[in-house]
């Protein structure tokens, strides 16, 4: 029995990739960012899927495996380091989600990283894809929500930048020139 939920184990996960490893954003002074172009299960079904042993192995793995891979996976988590009292840090962990879900809309995305086809939104939203990770940290607290947004929307800049869509990161000259290749004009 053992022997054969090693080999199970052991099998590669279906349309798995060569790794890529994880990459700290930096700028942000309220939370730790870890962003990751490939999709990934967060670290705690991230190690539930690497133990044979454990009894929620096979359930997690198959669900990773369904999982439909577009836009964004992320999650915010604020851990004991923060508060030792529950209920701040589901409060911070909270306000982080929230300050993270206007930055996408900010950007013409949904709240799973997807382009959101509302009419009056963004003409050419752009498209992310991969895994985050927002880790809070003890300045949350203390920190008001502006400059939580502030700071998640430079977060959310720097992932459409590594995912080259130039044009939709906030700099007047790409977001013209993508404008005039829209429109069909020639020149700069």
């Amino acid at each position: 029995m053992r022997q054969t939920l090693r080999a199970l184990a052991a099998l590669p996960l279906k349309g798995a990739q060569p790794p890529v490893r994880d990459r700290m954003i930096r700028g942000p002074t309220t939370f730790a960012a870890v962003y990751n172009p490939q999709y990934k299960p967060g670290p705690s079904g991230e190690s539930i899927i690497e133990s044979p042993y454990h009894p929620l192995h096979f359930q997690l793995k198959q669900r990773y495996e369904l999982r439909e891979r577009t836009g964004l996976w992320w999650h915010g988590l604020v851990g004991l380091a923060v508060s030792p009292r529950r209920v701040v840090r589901n409060w911070s962990a909270r306000r982080l989600r929230n300050a993270f879900k206007e930055a996408l809309k900010r950007r013409g995305l949904d709240e799973h990283g997807r382009a959101n086809v509302e009419p009056g939104g963004i003409a050419n939203p752009p498209t992310i894809r991969g895994y985050l990770r927002l880790q809070g940290s003890q300045r949350i607290l203390a920190v008001d929500n502006d400059k939580l947004r502030y700071e998640c929307l430079k977060v959310l800049d720097e992932i459409i930048r590594s995912n080259n869509h130039p044009a939709e990161v906030g700099d007047r000259r790409s977001s013209y020139d993508g404008t005039r290749a829209r429109l069909g004009l020639k020149g700069t």
